[in-house]
């Protein structure tokens, strides 16, 4: 579910469906999950576990994970 969230957040446009994509991250990191990936090389290495490239992927996820920190 994390690959699938990162994913679909950082290739949502901006606006309600991206901010949807953020705010589904950000419950879960207010349900105990605050510092799980709170380091961009820690989900890096989670996402890198399923289909990744950071070519494809890495710039646009890591932006976008800077957005859902609290």
């Amino acid at each position: 579910m994390t690959w699938m969230v990162y994913i679909g957040g950082a290739f949502a446009p901006k606006g309600t469906v991206r901010s949807s994509y953020a705010a589904l991250l950000r419950s879960k990191n207010g349900r105990g999950f605050s510092n799980l990936y709170a380091s961009w090389s820690d989900l890096r290495e989670v996402l890198e576990l399923f289909i990744w490239s950071e070519t494809a992927f890495g710039s646009r996820v890591k932006i976008f994970w800077g957005e859902t920190l609290p």
